[in-house]
């Protein structure tokens, strides 16, 4: 899948779409409530990839989005950052026009929906369960720190990793991460379930996000062990 470089997007002048096998266009929000969870939007604005592609670039409060490329939405900003997304890019601050707390989501929209397991098919897994994967061949765990702030801005640093194939997941015991367990590779997405707080409940991660990162204990007080999980995909 290609990815752009920075040069490539700070010369666009019109809004670049490429590379969409399952990308269908995008949808922008926009509320005014963000800090204890989205609100329900103001306005909702679609856009098909007919509707961007070589159309004007689109103007957010802090950021312009210039290109739609495979699942990636890339964006750069007068102070000269470029940067770009995978899946949804998001907004939260102030709107310098009224005052109003604002947040904007440009959420990218697909041909072909996710469909994870239900939460009761996870929680009754007492060994994992890989089936229906057509894009997902592995996971890759890898365990080491992540600085927090302070003097430690630094982000996700590996000490060591363990890699799975699909083949080896098939009937194995539940794999623990953190506090979590992997239960099941289904239809390209990764199921967990969690009972940090007594509860079980359960989480995924999908073929599109790739990876997340999860904080453990508290190793300084800017630095915490962390676990970052990886789908690794067909090439």
């Amino acid at each position: 899948m290609k990815r752009l470089t920075s040069d490539e997007v700070e010369v666009l002048e019109k809004f670049l779409v490429a590379d969409n096998d399952e990308v269908c266009g995008i949808e922008i929000h926009v509320g005014k409530d963000w800090r204890r969870g989205y609100s329900e939007p103001d306005t909702v604005e679609k856009y098909s990839l007919e509707e961007l592609g070589g159309k004007a670039l689109i103007k957010l409060e802090d950021d312009t989005l210039c290109a739609l490329v495979g699942d990636s939405l890339y964006y750069k900003n007068e102070r000269g950052y470029v940067g770009s997304t995978k899946t949804e890019y998001t907004y939260k601050g102030v709107c310098r026009a009224t005052g109003d707390y604002l947040y904007q989501r440009a959420i990218v929209l697909y041909r072909c929906p996710i469909t994870p397991l239900s939460a009761d098919e996870v929680l009754a897994l007492d060994r994992v369960l890989v089936k229906n994967n057509k894009r997902v061949v592995g996971v890759r765990i890898e365990y080491g720190s992540k600085g927090i702030g302070g003097s430690n801005t630094s982000g996700f640093c590996a000490h060591r990793s363990v890699k799975y194939t699909a083949e080896e997941l098939d009937g194995a015991p539940l794999v623990s991460v953190g506090r979590s367990m992997i239960c099941a590779l289904a239809n390209d997405v990764l199921h967990f379930k969690n009972n940090s707080d007594g509860e079980y409940r359960t989480f995924t991660l999908d073929y599109r996000e790739r990876s997340f990162i999860s904080l453990g204990e508290e190793i300084a007080y800017d630095t915490y062990s962390a676990t970052r999980v990886e789908l690794i995909l067909e090439n």
